[in-house]
């Protein structure tokens, strides 16, 4: 963990994420990341609980995603999306799409 995240974020993972997904069974967000290549991007975590018969947590199962590319486009497809209602929206004419 330490070699892709910032120490505030591996911190803020091993003092509140984790914790939660051990007192709640589960915990689902995200965190900044740093790729091999020194860019940044955000990662998509999955923390699950796996307890003993005593109830007691036994270990925390993680299950994370590279998400960079997913919000990426996804910001490019709202700009898009802007840019045609704004078209659309300026226009006196009637559009058929």
């Amino acid at each position: 963990l330490s070699q892709v995240h910032a120490p505030d974020e591996l911190a803020w993972l091993l003092g509140e994420a984790y914790p939660a997904a051990g007192r709640d069974g589960a915990w689902l967000g995200t965190s900044q990341v740093r790729h091999p290549d020194g860019t940044t991007g955000t990662m998509s975590h999955l923390v699950l609980a796996r307890r003993d018969d005593t109830g007691a947590v036994e270990s925390l199962i993680t299950v994370q995603r590279d998400i960079t590319a997913q919000q990426r486009t996804e910001a490019a497809l709202r700009a898009v999306e802007a840019r045609f209602r704004a078209a659309i929206d300026g226009s006196t004419r009637a559009h058929l799409v």
